[in-house]
Formats: structure tokens, sequence, C-alpha cells
């Protein structure tokens, strides 16, 4: 049994030293039991004397912003681990919308630091940073087509034509939008048109 436990830990051991060399994860020595914290952050081995600790994809540290007198969103630290899917709740004025306008690039912090992947971004514009905004109104252009709408954020970023094609019917198809292409966004239902934002988003790959 200690040895199967034994090749068991060696082959984690060579998984994570593969991993390191790509960056995904650091190491820290460690003399502990072994032991899997309450938030499944990292792992806890005394035959390794390691442990690992997963980078956070964003992080955010003391990030605030203030209008005049009015704290819109108070100092806040935030991880959220790479794959992880997050929501934020809470009530009407606490600072959800502020929060993800300050993600975009749409607003300026008072305080505090935005980092994706390691890189701090928050002093970045809107157009540098891999995020993209499903609006509670959907900002769907009224002039142009649904393929237009969809096609609109790679079009920006000079992306060829053909590519544009094959991104725009794949993203249609994930939101079950196939065949609407050339419908004005006008005839389509508030369902239909929240479907047309997500794609949208999703198309830019955030």
């Amino acid at each position: 049994m200690f040895e199967e436990v034994d090749d068991f830990w060696q082959a984690i051991k060579a998984r994570l030293i593969k991993e390191t060399a790509k960056k995904e994860i650091n190491f820290i020595g460690l003399e502990l039991p072994p032991v899997i914290d309450a938030e499944k952050k990292f792992l806890l081995c005394p035959a390794l004397s390691f442990c690992y600790v997963s980078t956070p994809m964003l992080k955010l540290t003391a990030l605030g912003k203030t209008f005049g007198t009015v704290d819109a969103l108070r100092p806040l630290d935030l991880e959220v681990p790479n794959g992880e899917f997050f929501s934020l709740l809470g009530p009407s004025g606490c600072g959800k919308t502020t929060l993800l306008r300050l993600l975009g690039g749409f607003e300026k912090p008072t305080s505090g630091q935005i980092w994706i992947d390691d890189r701090r971004i928050d002093e970045l514009p809107p157009h540098q940073r891999q995020f993209n905004t499903v609006f509670q109104r959907y900002a769907l252009f009224p002039h142009l087509s649904v393929f237009q709408n969809v096609a609109f954020g790679l079009q920006m970023k000079k992306v060829s034509a053909d590519e544009v094609k094959v991104r725009v019917v794949q993203a249609l198809e994930l939101v079950q939008m196939t065949g609407f292409e050339s419908r004005s966004t006008s005839t389509l239902s508030g369902g239909q048109q929240q479907r047309i934002a997500v794609a949208r988003a999703l198309i830019n790959r955030p």
C-alpha cells in the first residue's frame, strides 16, 4: 500500500513539475501532513514536502471607486481562480456595475489595482483588455444585421473576412441562433437579442 501511495505522489510531483515549467503553478517548500484546505486552493504532502498554489486568473487589490463624496465601490480584495464560474450578487447600488465598468476600463479606479494572469491592467485602455460585457439593455446596433452585430468586434480588430465568417457561424451555433444572420435585431424577441449580445461577447474569446 505504501508503495502505491508513494507512486501516486511521485506521479503528481512529475505532473506538477511539468505544469510549473509552463508557469501555471508555483512551488513552496513545506513540511506538513497531507491535507486539502477548505477552499481547495492547495495540496500539502509530507512525502514531497511542497505545496502548489494556482495563480488566480483575476486578482483585485484594494480596488475602489468614488464619485465625489460617494463610495460607489468600497476597497475590494478578490481573487478568481482560472476556469472558475464566478457570480457577483448584491442589492442595487452596492457597486456591481461599477466593478464591471472598472474591469472593462470604462471607469478609472480611485484606488487599488487589477491583475489578469499576473499582468496589471488597470492602467490599460478598454481595447487592450480581454474583457467583454453583455449589457443589461444588450446595446445591439439597430442599423446592423445579426451577422454584422456579432462580427463587429472582430472587424474592429482587422480579422480577415474568412475568419470572421467562420467564427460568426460558430458563435451563432453556440447560442442556437443559426439562420438569423441576415435578420434585423429589431425583429428579434428579447431573449433572442440577449443571445446575440452573448454571441457578440464570446466571439472575441475573452
